[in-house]
């Protein structure tokens, strides 16, 4: 039983992401999220799949997998981003 709670709140941790996840894909926009809170989130779940890994903790091991790999794509979207952002700043001011 402990370890069916355990992965019914994984699986609503991962889901929580999974919005983000769809709409920043769609429409390539990152301009309202937070490099620093993205990049500490994945670094969080990473810590949660090591953790997962030390206790064999499935439940842990499949959140911080799909967590990370929710996370990932959108920080890379996001410094994309913000390159394209500096490039157009230094264009302008040129």
């Amino acid at each position: 039983m402990v370890i069916l709670r355990g992965f019914f709140a994984s699986i609503i941790a991962t889901c929580s992401m999974l919005p983000q996840l769809i709409k920043t894909v769609r429409t390539r926009s990152t301009e309202g999220l937070s490099l620093m809170t993205l990049t500490l989130s994945f670094l969080g779940n990473l810590g949660w799949l090591i953790n997962g890994l030390a206790y064999d903790s499935m439940a842990l091991v499949f959140s911080g997998i799909c967590l990370m790999a929710m996370i990932a794509p959108i920080i890379f979207i996001k410094v994309k981003n913000e390159m394209k952002m500096q490039d157009c700043l230094n264009i302008s001011s040129q």
